[in-house]
């Protein structure tokens, strides 16, 4: 009877290893063919579209408010298709993690290269899709490396050219070009109209990735260029300057919308934590220009929440700096915002007097938006009231 018992566990055991193995084999293939046909259908859809998103967002920027929103919440097959596909390869990318998959680099060469040119799309669920994926396309490297891969990339280029033409994965070839492209293309995600929390938050995680790639590739360069050459390039601080004309266009053209402000005092956030008491005071003169702009805000036109929130920044940055250092960059700053927005206020005053017909027009056309917005909210609750 042991003899018997023994030998039925043997193969219990035996047929379990099998179907484990049989069971692999078969995901395997079964994620190698979806991931081939996913990506031929994202490639010909967007070969298909014949129309860059650019000039539908010109298009829709014509038509007026109600309409703009409506067709770019509108949900069309070719949306959707996107939509789904990207979802599913996110899925299945990270339950597989084959996001470095040496047998599937081709394929995903052209996956990332198809959903880089989707990030700018129309509509708002596929940029959330196409970031997500670029969101898990980061978790897979570190920043040290993927710096590294720039700082080789720009000593092979001044050295002879290298004979391997061997495929090599998205993000480590010409790496440098690419993480420049990726931070232009996540800042327009940005300056959309209508940007919603979810996307708003997405982007600025993977913006916190790139910052810290080129952090780690500015100090580098730095250490290596000490006697030698001076930096001329400075990647941190022109990504620091488009975020601050950002916060700047919200506050002067949609004061009271607050969400890319908001993305904006998080991304300083997570710079700052970044950066540290030693790297800190380098750029906290020009971190500060946001927080300072919110904090002198009298109105709170943007919202208590954007007041508080950018208090506790404020806060964050004193602990990392010292108080001492804080109060002097915070002075100065301020100082800046305010002799800023004095002059703006005496520019305003002088247009008023010399050019009164300007002045006329621009309050008629101030009026009849207030009048424009009125009628909304009224038809929005009439609409309500039915219902």
């Amino acid at each position: 009877m042991k003899w018997g018992k023994i030998a039925r566990n043997l193969l219990r055991k035996k047929s379990k290893n099998l179907l484990r193995k049989i069971t692999r084999n078969l995901l395997r293939k079964i994620t190698r063919n979806l991931l081939r046909k996913i990506t031929r259908n994202l490639l010909r859809k967007i070969s298909m579209d014949s129309e860059s998103p650019s000039t539908k967002d010109d298009k829709n920027d014509t038509l007026p408010e109600e309409q703009r929103i409506a067709s770019n919440n509108n949900v069309s097959t070719y949306d959707h298709l996107l939509f789904t596909s990207l979802t599913c390869l996110g899925k299945t990318l990270s339950a597989c993690d084959s996001i470095r998959s040496k047998e599937h680099i081709g394929v995903l060469n052209d996956i990332f290269r198809a959903s880089q040119e989707l990030l700018l799309h129309p509509h708002a669920w596929v940029r959330l899709s196409s970031a997500r994926l670029f969101g898990l396309l980061f978790t897979a490297y570190k920043p040290e490396d993927v710096a590294n891969t720039i700082q080789q990339d720009t000593n092979q280029s001044e050295e002879l050219p290298c004979k391997d033409h061997r495929p090599l994965e998205y993000l480590l070839d010409n790496t440098q070009q690419k993480i420049n492209d990726l931070t232009d293309a996540f800042t327009k995600v940005l300056q959309v109209k209508s940007l919603e929390t979810d996307l708003g938050d997405q982007v600025v995680k993977n913006l916190i990735y790139v910052t810290r790639v080129l952090l780690v590739y500015q100090d580098s360069t730095n250490q290596m260029s000490k006697g030698h050459i001076t930096v001329t390039s400075h990647p941190v601080e022109t990504l620091i300057k488009k975020m601050s004309q950002l916060a700047r266009y919200e506050a002067g053209h949609f004061p009271k919308q607050s969400i890319k402000r908001t993305c904006v005092l998080k991304w300083i956030g997570a710079v700052a934590v970044e950066l540290g008491s030693e790297r800190l005071p380098n750029y906290i003169a020009k971190l500060l220009t946001p927080v300072c702009s919110v904090l002198s805000d009298q109105r709170h036109l943007g919202g208590d929440n954007l007041y508080d929130f950018a208090g506790e920044v404020s806060e964050m940055m004193k602990k990392i700096v010292g108080r001492d250092n804080f109060a002097s960059s915070y002075a100065t700053v301020l100082k800046n915002v305010t002799v800023i927005r004095d002059s703006r206020k005496r520019k305003k005053a002088l247009n008023a007097v010399t050019n009164p017909e300007v002045n006329a027009r621009r309050k008629i056309k101030k009026n009849l938006q207030k009048r424009h917005v009125k009628r909304r909210f009224i038809r929005k609750q009439l609409h309500k009231a039915r219902l």
